[in-house]
């Protein structure tokens, strides 16, 4: 187990993700899977925290050809670890799952073979389940800011949701070229044309 992973305070040896993200990174690159799971449990709830990780795991994207396919793989894990330690909402995990693979499409194409990297219908899919299955469903842009507007309790919930809606939607448009299931193309576009109806 690499040292840095060590169960334990941070005076014998635990690194935690908000001490020094970088290092983490390094360490859980090289760690087992169940290294990794307990490393997870250990770390702190901290939103700021997880995403620090989140952004020293996009600085290392400038490493070699060879670190691709493992740092890819931690990308995924550590966004669904971030999840299940409920510093990320299930929506913004999917998102930030879409634009990884959009990236990792657009930069390294022969890593979409990669197991771990989902399939752009896969991505789109998780992206549109959260939502309404018909755009009239979703709530109305200007019938929501007239309820901000007079006040009405509920609407910014509404809004809310709306926007996390309009976040799906957009990184869903990130793989509309690459679908291959007609039907999900299909539902997509009539999301996207739906935009306009969203905060």
């Amino acid at each position: 187990m690499p040292p840095t992973l060590t169960k334990g305070s941070r005076a014998t040896g635990t690194l935690r993700c908000v001490d020094a993200p970088h290092l983490a990174v390094s360490s859980l690159l090289d760690a087992e899977e169940h290294e990794r799971e307990a490393w997870a449990r250990d770390q702190p709830a901290d939103p700021n925290a997880w995403l620090h990780l989140l952004v020293a795991v996009d600085h290392r994207y400038h490493g070699t050809d060879a670190d691709l396919p493992r740092l890819v793989e931690l990308h995924l894990w550590l966004l669904q670890a971030a999840e299940r330690a409920a510093a990320l909402r299930p929506d913004e995990t999917t998102v930030r799952t879409a634009m990884l693979v959009a990236r990792v499409r657009a930069t390294a194409p022969s890593l979409e073979a990669v197991a771990a990297v989902p399939s752009s219908d896969t991505v789109v899919a998780r992206c549109l389940a959260p939502l309404p299955r018909t755009p009239d469903d979703l709530p109305d842009r200007d019938a929501l800011l007239a309820r901000l507007a007079g006040g009405d309790p509920t609407a910014l919930d509404a809004a809310r949701r709306s926007r996390r809606a309009k976040n799906l939607v957009r990184a869903a448009t990130l793989h509309q070229d690459h679908l291959v299931d007609p039907q999900l193309s299909n539902r997509l576009q009539c999301c996207i044309d739906a935009l306009p109806r969203l905060v």
